[in-house]
């Protein structure tokens, strides 16, 4: 949280995305929010202010053909504050969710950038890495999970885990979970967890990890949280795109 009182203007610190109000805590805040995917600019005409941050990668794609492949790892988080921005014009990248792919990388400035989600594994191969990496396809050879790519950044820190490993449970393959930003998969059908931020004033999860759990009647369940989610493998379940993107967020204090 950023702290202390500031003399900013609430008209004139910066311009770009969605500009809201709130109140949160007792404090006013003035929020920018990118949310639809592609290049746009944050532009600040009063430098010198910090700025508190939440840039989500988008969450990496599934086999939706095959429930036995690996889920797709969750997009990589940055969080923080920077202390000052100088006036300029800052490039702003909100990730897509592409189906078949990695997910793309969200990015503030030329510095700042969160690492898309990792591709989940098929036909027996490991998964994918990525912010958060993916699962491993099911399979006797237990196919690894991706690594973890997400750092941290200067004062941003970095939230991203590996995923898991495929398996064969009863003699069906098993793909392995994607790894979120608030965990790694903790077991066989169960997800990397998500991460909370109330940047927007609200709690919200961001970045959990596709999974999918069978059992003995060999259901795939398909879970979908908030933005930056893995997604799970088989065309019965998660396939819409807008859950999987990225998001960047920026806020700040004002009297």
């Amino acid at each position: 949280m950023i702290t202390g009182v500031l003399n900013q203007d609430l008209r004139n610190v910066a311009t770009g995305g969605t500009v809201t109000t709130f109140t949160s805590g007792g404090k006013k805040y003035k929020l920018h929010s990118y949310t639809s995917t592609g290049s746009s600019t944050f532009t600040v005409s009063r430098g010198l202010y910090p700025f508190e941050l939440l840039i989500v990668g988008a969450g990496g794609s599934a086999n939706i053909a095959s429930n036995s492949d690996g889920a797709g790892g969750a997009g990589g988080v940055l969080a923080g504050n920077l202390s000052s921005l100088a006036a300029d014009e800052y490039q702003v990248v909100v990730g897509a969710f592409t189906a078949g792919s990695a997910g793309g990388s969200s990015q503030f400035g030329d510095t700042y950038i969160a690492d898309g989600g990792g591709l989940g594994g098929v036909s027996g191969g490991a998964g994918g890495s990525g912010g958060s990496g993916a699962g491993g396809a099911g399979g006797i050879t237990q196919p690894a999970g991706g690594a973890a790519t997400q750092t941290t950044i200067g004062s941003l820190t970095g939230y991203g885990n590996a995923g898991s490993a495929g398996t064969v449970i009863q003699g069906n393959p098993v793909g392995g979970s994607g790894g979120g930003a608030g965990s790694a998969p903790p077991g066989i059908g169960f997800p990397g967890d998500s991460l909370s931020s109330s940047i927007t004033g609200t709690a919200t999860n961001y970045s959990r990890g596709g999974w999918r759990f069978t059992g003995s009647i060999g259901v795939s369940i398909g879970v979908v949280g908030g933005l930056g989610d893995g997604q799970p493998p088989g065309k019965n379940f998660w396939t819409n795109a807008d859950a999987g993107r990225g998001v960047v967020y920026v806020r700040y204090e004002v009297l």
